[in-house]
Parts: C-alpha cells; sequence; structure tokens
C-alpha cells in the first residue's frame, strides 16, 4: 500500500480546474457508507457516484487518500479509509474529494465522512472517592460523546450524570459503593465508539472516620485553621468541634481524606472532632476523641536551636538530619527556615533531601503545602556544602507546631569517600553561597526572620571499602555468593558480615546484600546476581556496580585493599 505524501496530497487538491482545458466534469461523489469512519483506518467503505474508471480517480477524505480503492464498476468504488494521522487526532466530519488523474478536476463532497475516535480510557482522578458517594471525578480517554455512560465497579451512572468536558474528558460524581480492599475497574460504553475498560482505577475508601487533627494544638483568641485528617469524606461532609458545627463556607473539601476547616474559637481545653454525612437518606457520623486543643500560648519572640543530627550509616552513603528545636511555648508560626551547612575533610556530600522531614510535600506527611523551595549543593574554596530554603506554603497557612519540636528540616546523604580517607566534618556556617547569593541560617516566623543558635557540627566517617554483593567475603563476586544469600534466607545458614556488629539488619550488610537496590534482602537478590553474572543483560551483577565502594562502619573487603 503506497500513502501519497501530504505536501502531494495539498498540492493536487488545490489544482485549480480554471487554469486547465474547459472539460465536463467526469467524476462525481454522491454519498460514501458508512459515513461514519472510525480513526484507527480500519473502515471499509463503499463510495457511491459516476465517472469512475480504472485508474483515473483518486478518493480524499480530508487530505488523506482512501487506499486499497477498487473501482467496481462506473458506479461504485470500495476502499479503506485512512486512518487519522498523529498530528490529526480530532474527530469530526472531513469532506470528501474525488480527483479525476486525467484532467486533475475535483468534486468536493463537504462533510461526507465524520470520524470518530474509538472509545479509550487512559486515567481517572481522583484515584480514591467515598464510599458514599457525592465525589466529583473526571475521567480522561478519548472517543467521548453525549452518549457515553460509565460504570465505576458495579455502580453504574446514567448518562444524565454526567458531563461532557470534550471527547477526551469526562466529569461526573461517584454514586455510592461499597468500600473496596483496592482498586476497581471504570468500564465505559458509547453506541459509537464501543467498550473499554480501565483497570485499577478508583478506590472506594471507608466507613466515615476521623483519625488526625493538624496541627493537634491551636491557640485561644485567634483565628486557626486546621486539616482533619480521616477516611470517606466528601464535599458535603460536616465538621463539629466541641459540639459546635463549623459553618459550610468554612469547611474546604481537599479529598476523601483531608478537609481544611477553620477551627471556631473556644476557649482553653480538649474537644472532640465530629464528621457527619449522609447515604441517600441514612446519616452517617464518626468522631476522634479529643482530636483537638486549644492552648493560650505565651507572649513574647521565640527561640530556636539548629543542630545536626547524629549521622547513620546508609550503605555506601551516611545519612545526617538536620533538626529545629523550638525553645518556647509560643502560638505555631514558623513558616520557613534557610539553612547553610559546610563541609570540611574528604567526603562528598551527594545530595540534600526533603522526604521524611518537615519539608516534603503534605501528602507524603510534611508540612510543605504549595510553597517555595530551593536546595543547591556548592562548592569552591570554603564553600563547599549545601544551601536550602524552604517557604511552607505560599496560598494557605501552613506552620510548624513547637509541641511536635524537633522539627527535621533537611536529611543530608555524604558519600564516605575512599580508603584511606580520615573522614569529614559538617557544620551549620552562615554564608555559603548559591546562585542567588549568601545564605545565613534563619527561621521565618510570622513576618519575622530570627538568627537561631548553632550548635555545634558533627564528624563522618569514612568507612571502608567493600565489594558489592560478596556475601561470603571471599573477595569475589561470583556464584558462590548467590548461593550463600540463598542459604541464608532459605537454609539458616549464618554469614560472616562485615558492617557492624555482623547483624544481617546493619544499614551496611543490607546494602552489600542488597543487590537490586530495593532497601532488602530477599530471594530477588541472588537472582540479580545470577542475572548479572550469566544472562549478560547489560547491567552489573549488584546495583552499586561491580567494583569496590566504600561503606561507613565496615570492615575493608578483602578484594579492596589499596
Amino acid at each position: 500500500m503506497i500513502r501519497a505524501t501530504k505536501a502531494l496530497r495539498v498540492a493536487l487538491l488545490t489544482v485549480s480546474a480554471a487554469a486547465l482545458p474547459a472539460a465536463a466534469q467526469t467524476v462525481r461523489v454522491e454519498s460514501v457508507t458508512p459515513a461514519l469512519i472510525s480513526s484507527d483506518g480500519s473502515t471499509e467503505v463503499t463510495i457511491a457516484g459516476e465517472g469512475f474508471e480504472v485508474g483515473a480517480v483518486a478518493v480524499f477524505f480530508g487530505l488523506d487518500n482512501v487506499t486499497d480503492l477498487v473501482v467496481v464498476d462506473e458506479h461504485t468504488l470500495r476502499g479503506k479509509a485512512p486512518a487519522l494521522f498523529p498530528h490529526d487526532l480530532e474527530p469530526g466530519p472531513r469532506d470528501v474529494v474525488a480527483l479525476d488523474l486525467r484532467t486533475h478536476e475535483t468534486f468536493r463532497l463537504p462533510e461526507g465522512v465524520t470520524y470518530f475516535l474509538s472509545l479509550g480510557l487512559k486515567a481517572f482522578s481522583p484515584r480514591e472517592v467515598s464510599y458514599l458517594g457525592k465525589t466529583p471525578f473526571v475521567v480522561q480517554g478519548q472517543g467521548f460523546t453525549q452518549d457515553t455512560s460509565l460504570v465505576l465497579g458495579d455502580a453504574p451512572l446514567s448518562r444524565e450524570s454526567l458531563a461532557l468536558i470534550s471527547a477526551r474528558a469526562l466529569g461526573g460524581v461517584a454514586p455510592p459503593h461499597a468500600p473496596t480492599a483496592g482498586p476497581i475497574a471504570v468500564r465505559a460504553m458509547d453506541p459509537l465508539g464501543g467498550e473499554a475498560t480501565l483497570a485499577g482505577a478508583v478506590t472506594y475508601i471507608g466507613p466515615l472516620e476521623v483519625t488526625a487533627v493538624t496541627p493537634r494544638k491551636v491557640g485561644t483568641g485567634r483565628p486557626e485553621t486546621v486539616t482533619v485528617v480521616g477516611v470517606g469524606f466528601t464535599p458535603e461532609t460536616a465538621v463539629e468541634i466541641g459540639g459546635q458545627q463549623v459553618p459550610g463556607e468554612r469547611v474546604t473539601y481537599l479529598d476523601a481524606r483531608t478537609l481544611s476547616v477553620e477551627a471556631p474559637d473556644l476557649p482553653a481545653g480538649e474537644y472532640d472532632v465530629a464528621v457527619a454525612d449522609s447515604i441517600g437518606s441514612t446519616p452517617v457520623r464518626a468522631s476522634l476523641e479529643k482530636g483537638l486543643r486549644y492552648v493560650t500560648y505565651e507572649e513574647g519572640d521565640p527561640a530556636f536551636r539548629l543542630r545536626l543530627e547524629a549521622p547513620r550509616p546508609a550503605g555506601a552513603e551516611v545519612l545526617a538530619g538536620v533538626l529545629l528545636d523550638e525553645l518556647r511555648n509560643v502560638a505555631p508560626g514558623t513558616s520557613g527556615y534557610s539553612l547553610s551547612i559546610a563541609v570540611e575533610g574528604e567526603c562528598e556530600l551527594s545530595a540534600a533531601t526533603t522526604g521524611g522531614t518537615v519539608g516534603a510535600p503534605a501528602l507524603e506527611g510534611g508540612r510543605f503545602d504549595g510553597g517555595f523551595q530551593l536546595t543547591e549543593l556548592t562548592s569552591g574554596p570554603a564553600n563547599r556544602g549545601v544551601v536550602h530554603a524552604t517557604i511552607l506554603s505560599l496560598g494557605r497557612p501552613a506552620v510548624l507546631d513547637p509541641e511536635e519540636s524537633p522539627h527535621r528540616l533537611l536529611e543530608l546523604h555524604v558519600k564516605a569517600g575512599v580508603s584511606g580517607c580520615s573522614g569529614c566534618r559538617l557544620e551549620l556556617r552562615d554564608g555559603l553561597s548559591g546562585t542567588q547569593g549568601p545564605v545565613a541560617n534563619a527561621v521565618t516566623y510570622g513576618e519575622a526572620a530570627h538568627a537561631p543558635e548553632l550548635f555545634p557540627g558533627i564528624d563522618i566517617d569514612c568507612g571502608k571499602l567493600q565489594l558489592p554483593g560478596d556475601a561470603n567475603q571471599d573477595g569475589r563476586l561470583d556464584i558462590s555468593d548467590a548461593v550463600s544469600v540463598l542459604g541464608f534466607l532459605f537454609l539458616g545458614t549464618e554469614l560472616s558480615l562485615p558492617c557492624g556488629d555482623g547483624s544481617p539488619g546493619h544499614s551496611g550488610n543490607v546494602a552489600l546484600l542488597d543487590a537490586n537496590g530495593d532497601a532488602r534482602v530477599d530471594l530477588s537478590d541472588p537472582v540479580r546476581i545470577l542475572s548479572g553474572l550469566f544472562l549478560s543483560l547489560g547491567v552489573p551483577a549488584h546495583v552499586l556496580g561491580n567494583e569496590c565502594v566504600a561503606m561507613p562502619d565496615c570492615r575493608e573487603g578483602p578484594s579492596c585493599a589499596p
């Protein structure tokens, strides 16, 4: 099958009949059957008209030519409709153009065919909805029409309950459904586009529950916004604090697990936090006893202290946290911070991350909620280290609670260097320069920046070199290491491991045996070693490579001496 290039097709279709010798029009198209064409190029069509001769006619739907064209007789053509090109995926009507190859005259049947997309589903948002229903959603895909219907698990939605956003997006409100053990499928049906299923699309969660309120403590006599965390919330979920219902306009639905609530002003004390909703006409309710505490804060400025956590080995790295202590019982108000941490000695600071800290996204257990964050590793004389800045939120209140102090602000990843390294030191030191200039260690409370007390730094041990995967410590990585790990896992064979006290759970020993890098030792690790040694898959037998690497708190491997 040969398809004309787009440039040629355009050129042919724009030839002016007026520029050619006058001649009677010999080609005419009256209809195409079927007139509804699938976008995938699978539709066989019959074209009715007149003046059709073998080798004398070409037919185009839009700018694309009908392929496998056969002249049945002077009034009938058969062929295969072209597929929509990747750059032209929008369905809809197309003109049918017949070209007389002898005279170059054309005949156009306006909107003679209409393309439709075969129904397809790509994504469902949100991934969790309340078992009570009433949760807005959007499903993305292709081929949606006014006649498309959906089924969520075994809960059908009528066409009237759906809103067609475009041929690629359909909105609606989830119906009630029993809580599901995991993600369930969404199925779409359309009389034109057929059927499509998206497996594992959405999970119904319930029953209604309140599990936490953050911050756990608020001040009296001042406006406070808290986050109510739980299960099964809908946009209609009402909130009560201390038996007092919060007005609906002060409750913001975020998702099926999270509500943002403007807490009422109550006297000091502990109060139950309750949520209420309904399934059909049946009310449902849940509460968290003493979920929110109101306190009267001290007057005056807060006091802060920054310190570096004692280092802890993690495979070929050492991890150290940057901790913030809030030293006075003042109202929560710390909304940001900047850090400047210097490295002295032969270690290398390989990364600085916010995972597991208050700087992590709110959905991951942190307090960062749409604010600003910047981390830069710095270099140069007297400038080796890292600078970091976080503003927790730019749109909504997000502050740290002194009661939860110390706060972990940043996680430092230190590569331990090479054999013979004399170690290094991390120091909280003002003035390291990033791309935006010098950075000071500072804490933002309310509208003001405060200089914290800086604790002394910490020393890092470089560690010793070990060959990754050398489970039996014979100085080689071979089949015997895979056998040793299998014996350890399934036969109870003891391993003489080189890190710490020799226990299998020591982070250095886990890194040594963890061939596939998933932070645990199991059957997949000896399989990775054997695959890397014998299957020529283009990957090393151990995720850390085939050369010796430094592992803190480990003795030197037999083949790794300098």
